[in-house]
């Protein structure tokens, strides 16, 4: 989207911009911001695990329909959710 609203020599640019913002963005996101949004709560308002630090290993967790969902996949999601934001 954004490189259809620059000139055609600044259209690399811009894209080498979109993917240095999704790489910083999913280290960020791996380092401190799946163990905050999705971690053990502690006093009911942060999570205080599952950051990169703590190698507490992903798990599989159930679903709320009987289903099973390892952390890997939620990972992915939420971040692909967060670098669309």
């Amino acid at each position: 989207l954004e490189a259809g609203s620059v000139r055609k020599k600044n259209v690399v640019t811009i894209l080498e911009k979109n993917l240095l913002d999704i790489c910083v963005g999913a280290i960020g996101w791996w380092f401190i911001g799946y163990g905050l949004a999705f971690g053990e709560d502690s006093g009911k308002f942060i999570g205080t695990d599952l950051f990169v630090t703590v190698h507490k290993d992903f798990k599989l967790q159930e679903t709320g329909d009987g289903g099973v969902m390892c952390d890997y996949v939620s990972f992915f999601f939420q971040w692909a959710d967060v670098a669309l934001m």
